[in-house]
C-alpha cells in the first residue's frame, strides 16, 4: 500500500515507471481487483505471481519488464479490496493533499489489514516522521528504506530476522524481531535486595561440569548422578511392564499417535 502526497505524486510515479511499475487506469484497475479478489476474497492462487502473469490474466497489456502494478483508488475503507493485504506485486495507491491526511489514511489501512507489524515513511522532516511513528499502531517504523528488508533488519540496524513479533497490537507475546535470545531460557539467581545481604562469590564456578569416567549406557543421561544411575539400574524391565524393546516400541507408538493427531488439527 502506497500513500503519497499530491505535491510529489506525479514525480514519484514517473520514477517508479522507470523502475518497472505500470500505472493502471480505472478500467484496468477494476479488472485486476476482480481477478485477485473474486467475490471480495483474496484468491491465493496469485500469491507470489509476477506482475506480468497477473496483468495477462486480467487482460491488461503491460510492458514486458513490468515488475509491479500500481492500482490507484481514493478511500481506504474495508469495502475497497485493494486496501487489503495482497501478497502479490499489486500495489494500492492513494494520493493525499497533506502529510497529516496521509497519516490518517495509514491508520485506516492498519485497521483494515491488522496492527503491530511495521510501516515505512520516506521523509526528511523529523516532525513528520515522529508524528507518523506515534500515530500508527505498529512496533517498527522504517525511514527512507524499503519496508520489507528494512523491518527485517537487512537494510537497517534492527535485529536481522524473517520472523517479526507484532506485540500486543497484533496479539503476540513478542514485540521485537525474533532472534536467538528469544529462543534461549536463562535461569536468573536473585539475591535479597537488602544491602545487608551480600552476593556470594561465584568466580570459577560452573553450573554444570563434564562427567568423569565412561558415559553411562542408554537410557541414562551423562550428567545423571551416579547414585541415581545405580538405583535405576536395579529396576528390572519386567517390573515396568515389559522388556526394554517393548517399552521403546510403546513410546514410539504413542509419539506417532500424538503427531498424527496434531497434523489432523
Amino acid at each position: 500500500m502506497l500513500i503519497v502526497e499530491d505535491a510529489v505524486a506525479d514525480q514519484l510515479v514517473a520514477q517508479m515507471r522507470k523502475a518497472g511499475a505500470y500505472l493502471l487506469d480505472d478500467i484496468e484497475r477494476d479488472r485486476v481487483r476482480e481477478l485477485i479478489f473474486p467475490g471480495g476474497h483474496f484468491d491465493v492462487r496469485w500469491v507470489g505471481k509476477s506482475a506480468a502473469d497477473i496483468a495477462a490474466a486480467a487482460e491488461v497489456k503491460v510492458p514486458p519488464r513490468t515488475r509491479v502494478l500500481l492500482a490507484p483508488f481514493e478511500l481506504a475503507v474495508p469495502e475497497e479490496m485493494l486496501a487489503h493485504e495482497k501478497l502479490c506485486p499489486v500495489l494500492g495507491v492513494v494520493r493525499v493533499p497533506t502529510a497529516a491526511r496521509g497519516i490518517e489514511v495509514a491508520k485506516a489501512v492498519l485497521r483494515i489489514s491488522g496492527a503491530g507489524h511495521s510501516a515505512a515513511i520516506h521523509s526528511t522532516d523529523s516532525a513528520t516522521i515522529m508524528a507518523f511513528a506515534s500515530a500508527v499502531r505498529v512496533l517498527r517504523v522504517t525511514v527512507n528504506v524499503g519496508n520489507s528488508l528494512g523491518s527485517a533488519g537487512i537494510h537497517t540496524n534492527l535485529a536481522p530476522s524473517m520472523t517479526i513479533g507484532t506485540g500486543f497490537f497484533g496479539r503476540s507475546s513478542v514485540g521485537e524481531n525474533l532472534e536467538p535470545k528469544h529462543l534461549v531460557n536463562y535461569t536468573r539467581i536473585a539475591y535479597n535486595a537488602d544491602d545487608r545481604e551480600r552476593m556470594g562469590d561465584f568466580t570459577a564456578l560452573q553450573p554444570w561440569t563434564a562427567p568423569s569416567g565412561p558415559v553411562p549406557a542408554y537410557p541414562h543421561a551423562s550428567n545423571e548422578r551416579v547414585d541415581s544411575i545405580t538405583h535405576l539400574s536395579t529396576v528390572r524391565p519386567d517390573a515396568l511392564g515389559g522388556s526394554t524393546d517393548e517399552l521403546r516400541e510403546e513410546i514410539r507408538r504413542l509419539i506417532i499417535d500424538e503427531l498424527t493427531n496434531l497434523m489432523k488439527g
